[in-house]
């Protein structure tokens, strides 16, 4: 696989840290009257926790050299 092509998606650190970060929000929205999260987290690390996936995603796209593909490019 050339540089050129790009990588495969599940090789990208950006879409797997994005996944870590929205995972629990997803559950927590699908079990909105269980509270999963909300007992877990305080809600004034909210804010932090948004500015923190921010700056994360900046630095990963920042060290990024290619961009991503849907599939394996065929030898």
């Amino acid at each position: 696989m050339s540089e050129a092509a790009g990588k495969c998606w599940y090789r990208s650190r950006t879409v797997w840290f994005n996944l870590v970060c929205t995972l629990p929000l997803l559950l927590d929205a699908a079990a909105q009257n269980l509270g999963l999260l909300q007992p877990l987290i305080p809600v004034r690390w909210y804010p932090l926790m948004a500015a923190v996936i921010t700056l994360a995603n900046l630095w990963l796209r920042s060290v990024t050299t290619s961009g991503i593909t849907l599939r394996q490019a065929e030898s």
